[in-house]
């Protein structure tokens, strides 16, 4: 089934609210007429708190990131594993229960937790709920305590939120599924440990098509195929939909380009990186996206202004686009040659004032991710709506893949927005 979660929205709020009336009266549930209301919408709404699955636009399930004082304050929490946020609100329409919707959810609910800095996951499941315990069991929660609350007897679930999680870093500005991807959190072995979603890197295939659906999943989704292409460190920048998706895996065949627009829903864009900046763009008030590989190469040749004039060849318009500049390796680390600081003061036109120094070797230390900001901005992108995550891949190696760092015996990370 393919799927997308995203955080709900105020147009969401009545068929979230017919979800939360569908599960009432039903066995286990402690909901009443007056829990949860219109109020707690409002409460979740404003917290950025609430996610909903949806297929075809239609809303299939929901959870909820909780603030409970009576949950937090019980004593059975492991206190080395503060602070611990709580999933709630669990919903899935009756009909399509019983096909892995609420797991999808918790999964997805862990990695945004563990995003927003909590260090453990804890929650509530009815002590009869056979049903419900089975499920979570794949996830290895343990059970810390009981408890009596809302007229049930409740199990207490407990797990830490492990740096060897999925990971994805998301972008503070973009609500469509998206994701950076670490290096962590998926099956690989070896030089490719552990989230390698490099397709010709010579990891073991099938490895590699269970990162992608666990990194997928992280992203909210629930696609199966993408797009994406061999990447050549040019400035082509494709108009793709439907026809142009593929699942992994296989390198052989694949058009040569380094970014991709949409307006098709339902088609994940992806590129790879490992130390070259992923960059996503998103004009969400008019539905099109786009996924850029912008190595040091293809930003000389402003692919950012080729991705720009596709995504307003679509339909997009300037003042709407939101961009997020991904983790990739920075000033501190990204030394170069004189030609790539010609080329940059070219495209430039000289505006580089703190772009770069000139070292003790003749070499330069180039700031390649403000570089990529300034073409944002020169194609129209307003300042506020361009975000940059600071992450250095070569200097966090145990969270990302490094080209450099590696000498290239490495897997790839990989960057993905879907409408």
């Amino acid at each position: 089934m393919d799927y997308e979660i995203v955080l709900a929205k105020e147009e969401d709020r009545a068929e979230i609210l017919r979800l939360y009336r569908l599960q009432k009266g039903r066995e286990y549930c402690p909901w009443d007429e007056d829990y949860p209301s219109d109020e707690t919408v409002s409460f979740d709404l404003s917290r950025d708190a609430l996610f909903v699955l949806k297929t075809e636009g239609s809303i299939k399930a929901a959870v909820s990131i909780e603030e409970d004082e009576d949950v937090d304050r019980l004593g059975c929490w492991d206190k080395e594993l503060a602070p611990g946020g709580e999933l709630a609100r669990l919903a899935v329409l009756p009909e399509e229960q019983n096909r892995g919707l609420a797991r999808i959810l918790l999964q997805f609910g862990m990695e945004e937790l563990k995003r927003r800095g909590y260090r453990s996951i804890h929650f509530l499941v009815n002590k009869h709920n056979i049903k419900a315990l089975k499920s979570y069991a794949v996830f290895g929660f343990r059970t810390v305590g009981e408890c009596h609350m809302y007229e049930q007897d409740f199990l207490c679930y407990e797990k830490e939120l492990s740096d060897r999680m999925t990971d994805t870093r998301r972008s503070k500005l973009i609500t469509f599924p998206h994701g950076f991807s670490t290096r962590n959190g998926g099956v690989s072995t070896g030089i490719f440990e552990s989230l390698n979603l490099g397709m010709n890197r010579g990891d073991n295939e099938d490895s590699v098509k269970e990162n992608y659906k666990r990194f997928f999943a992280s992203c909210g989704i629930g696609s199966r195929s993408f797009v994406c292409g061999k990447q050549v460190h040019g400035k082509n920048v494709m108009i793709v939909d439907q026809s142009d998706a593929r699942e992994p895996y296989g390198y052989e065949k694949l058009f040569e380009a380094d970014g991709y627009v949409t307006k098709t829903p339902g088609v994940p864009l992806v590129v790879f990186t490992a130390d070259c900046i992923p960059l996503l763009l998103a004009d969400e008030k008019n539905r099109v996206v786009a996924a850029v590989h912008s190595g040091w190469r293809g930003t000389v040749q402003d692919i950012e202004k080729e991705a720009v004039e596709k995504m307003l060849s679509l339909g997009a318009e300037t003042e709407e686009i939101k961009a997020c500049i991904g983790p990739a390796i920075g000033y501190c680390c990204f030394e170069v040659g004189e030609e790539v600081i010609d080329a940059v003061n070219e495209l430039l036109k000289g505006d580089t004032d703190g772009l770069y120094t000139k070292k003790e070797n003749g070499r330069y230390m180039l700031d390649l991710k403000t570089v990529v900001k300034k073409c944002l901005l020169r194609s129209g992108i307003r300042e506020e709506h361009i975000e940059i995550i600071e992450d250095c891949t070569m200097c966090l190696p145990g969270k990302y893949w490094s080209h450099r760092y590696t000498n290239g015996e490495r897997g790839s990370q990989a960057a993905a927005i879907m409408i």
